[in-house]
């Protein structure tokens, strides 16, 4: 097994404008949907964004806490942080979004109640 050495791991910095852009397309997308099979492909698209801002958040603040000293790790950190609140703002909109889904049953169909339940 190769385990990626951190030092070497990246992930792409977030510009909180093409962030609040995508969340739009994906609403729009929302708004568009004639089936659950369209709405269920808006909710992968939007897993994958979030997989890669949780990814960027996670290695900011890991490498911070590595050296709290080392300016460049502060500088990502406080861009982080400024950004999130208007992050999580996003993601809500979108968890409200999908709980107000007219075919959250076939979602709770397929994926189970855990994830409404976390969002309500």
């Amino acid at each position: 097994m190769n385990v990626p050495v951190f030092a070497e791991m990246t992930a792409e910095r977030p510009e909180l404008a093409a962030v609040e852009t995508e969340i739009a397309q994906l609403q729009q997308s929302l708004d568009k949907a004639r089936d659950a099979r369209a709405e269920t492909a808006v909710l992968k698209r939007w897993e994958d964004l979030r997989r890669k801002l949780r990814t960027w958040g996670s290695l900011v603040g890991l490498r911070f806490n590595q050296d709290t000293r080392d300016a460049e790790f502060k500088k990502q950190r406080d861009y982080r942080d400024k950004i999130q609140p208007k992050l999580t703002e996003l993601d809500n909109a979108i968890k409200a979004r999908f709980l107000r889904s007219g075919r959250r049953g076939e979602f709770i169909s397929a994926y189970g109640e855990q994830a409404f339940a976390l969002w309500e």
